[in-house]
């Protein structure tokens, strides 16, 4: 579903639209560059989203290796991680570790 559906679901009701948002299965993303997001590690690849894995509670280091795991694995394109806060020591170790160039 495209933004201009969405907007015209508004006048519909916030309900209506968020079910059939729900309902919407993303196709012909597979072509589309791969982004790796790290705040939940997941993929997304145009308007397909995966939920990869779930990190809490660790520290900046314990989120970085299973990021870089993820990124070989994945053979993602690009990385967005959240830098600020405690994203800013994940981004530093992801490019300690040479992937700093694959990094927004």
């Amino acid at each position: 579903m495209c933004r201009t559906q969405l907007i015209r679901l508004r006048g519909k009701g916030c309900r209506n639209s968020l079910t059939v948002c729900r309902k919407h299965k993303a196709e012909g993303y597979e072509g589309l560059p791969k982004i790796l997001s790290v705040d939940v590690v997941g993929l997304r690849q145009g308007r397909h989203f995966q939920i990869l894995e779930k990190l809490r509670d660790f520290d900046t280091v314990q989120i970085a290796e299973p990021t870089i795991q993820q990124l070989e694995a994945e053979d993602a394109d690009a990385t967005v991680v959240d830098g600020d806060g405690l994203g800013a020591g994940c981004v530093d170790h992801l490019n300690h570790r040479g992937y700093g160039k694959r990094l927004l």
